[in-house]
């Protein structure tokens, strides 16, 4: 009886804490709405966003751009209702939308492009991942001259739930699939800039 007491407990522990992260991310829609987004798809090589730009391959390059359309904005990568009137919940994703790994990246990258990387760590646990961060080491982005900078790599790990209930949304980002048993999100920090970001499904 008591390890049913402590376990509801628990179970609402954890509920108020999760709504208490989440309210940490919301934010009026007009702030949300006038946000000026970052390109995600640049010819800028100083800024060197992604494992794949700037690539020779055509067709990979033209994934990123068709989902950057897709997803312009911050309020293109969230559940179209169900906010508080005159705002926007950030931790709402609308993972359902988000069925390719450009989608993902692309949407990961307006959203944390908003909340700031400064935030990284508590707006990916309030959607359910779990972080870890590496210290700072030097990045070579250029060989000819050789040229380093400074940057933080994060990863933020998502395992599959089996279970029936209390599954994060994020679980939706299995649906379809057989053997990954887990997902993560890899994130590079350059002085407050996210500037790489990769997701992929892990299998055993």
């Amino acid at each position: 009886m008591l390890r049913y007491i402590f376990g509801l407990m628990a179970f609402a522990l954890a509920l108020w804490a999760a709504s208490a992260q989440a309210q940490a991310f919301v934010y009026s829609e007009d702030a949300v709405i006038t946000h000026e987004p970052r390109p995600f798809v640049s010819d800028d090589a100083n800024l060197a966003l992604h494992l794949h730009q700037g690539a020779a391959n055509a067709a990979t390059r033209a994934r990123y751009v068709r989902a950057e359309a897709q997803y312009p904005d911050v309020r293109s990568c969230l559940k179209p209702d169900g906010y508080p009137q005159g705002a926007l919940d950030l931790t709402q994703v609308n993972w359902a939308a988000l069925n390719t790994n450009e989608s993902v990246e692309v949407c990961m990258f307006r959203l944390l492009n908003f909340v700031g990387t400064d935030e990284l760590v508590p707006y990916f646990e309030g959607l359910g991942f779990t972080v870890t961060a590496t210290p700072p080491y030097a990045q070579i982005i250029s060989y000819d001259p050789i040229q380093r900078r400074m940057v933080t790599s994060y990863s933020a790990g998502l395992k599959r739930d089996r279970s029936l209930f209390g599954k994060a949304e994020a679980q939706v980002l299995f649906n379809g699939t057989v053997l990954p048993h887990s997902a993560s999100i890899g994130l590079v920090v350059f002085e407050g800039a996210l500037v790489e970001i990769h997701f992929s499904l892990n299998t055993l």
